[in-house]
């Protein structure tokens, strides 16, 4: 509920609602004057229960030329959070594998050419939910290569590498949000939200990277291209089927086996199974 009063505030503001719930059993909430928080004549507070229908609503101490506006959750189009789950590891393994393929490649859902946007695409046109966050998708990134979808998770990774590619080339600016269907970039420009994923890049690549004498591997790459990753004197070279780890002294390192490992310079290699 949303409030703005004129003259002379705070009032000694109380509001009563009068609804059902889900189950059909009438309620009245009840909001006091201490509840009300007030800022350059606003104020805004939120109820505590869910109401399936609100029957009507009284105030108390309410000034001729004030408003009183009444605000729902709108719960009738999906948007990006209900994706969110799979980075916490919530859902089951069966539960996961429903939404990458009902969900996240469709096409007429979340599945587009720059990235998943906000709300599923095209039941949703207006443009903040055709927009890409880097920070989103991410997250849902992270939570595909938990639950050993990492093919699929650099597949999105590509998706974003390209709206964030193509606005440096346009722009020379990287942007707060990209659109989905086109890559245009949209907000401010060079903030943090728009960065290049690079510790998603890494997590699917497989590579974690320790120090310049240590790093674990993971898997295999799963990217169509071998990736050569530099740190600090350390280069590792992802192959298809094979790594290639040279360290800043020189010596080199083949690995072969996807099997997750902790590679040094000291200790060789060191698989985490064993």
């Amino acid at each position: 509920m949303q409030l703005r009063a004129e003259g002379a505030v705070p009032r000694r503001l109380q509001v009563f609602i009068h609804g059902r719930t889900a189950a059909g059993a009438r309620c009245i909430e009840h909001f006091l004057p201490d509840q009300f928080r007030w800022f350059f004549g606003r104020s805004t507070v939120t109820s505590e229960r869910a109401y399936a229908t609100i029957e009507s609503f009284d105030v108390i101490d309410i000034g001729d030329t004030d408003q009183i506006t009444l605000l729902n959750t709108d719960l009738t189009c999906d948007d990006l959070t209900l994706l969110l789950p799979l980075w916490g590891q919530v859902p089951s393994p069966e539960q996961a594998e429903s939404l990458l393929a009902h969900a996240i490649t469709q096409p007429h859902r979340y599945s587009q050419p720059f990235g998943l946007p906000l709300c599923p695409l095209p039941s949703c046109q207006a443009q903040p939910c055709a927009m890409v966050h880097i920070l989103w998708n991410t997250l849902i990134g992270e939570g595909l290569v938990a639950y050993g979808y990492r093919k699929e998770a650099a597949e999105l990774v590509g998706c974003l590498m390209k709206a964030v590619v193509q606005s440096l080339k346009s722009e020379r600016a990287f942007r707060q949000s990209y659109n989905a269907e086109s890559g245009e970039g949209f907000g401010e420009r060079d903030v943090l939200p728009g960065l290049a994923p690079l510790s998603l890049f890494l997590e699917v690549l497989g590579v974690r990277l320790i120090s310049p004498y240590r790093l674990r591997l993971e898997g295999f790459n799963p990217f169509p291209w071998p990736v050569t990753v530099k740190d600090r004197g350390l280069s590792v070279v992802r192959q298809k089927d094979k790594t290639l780890i040279i360290f800043p002294d020189g010596q080199t390192i083949q690995v072969n086996d996807p099997t997750p490992c902790i590679v040094s310079c000291e200790e060789k290699i060191s698989y985490e199974n064993q």
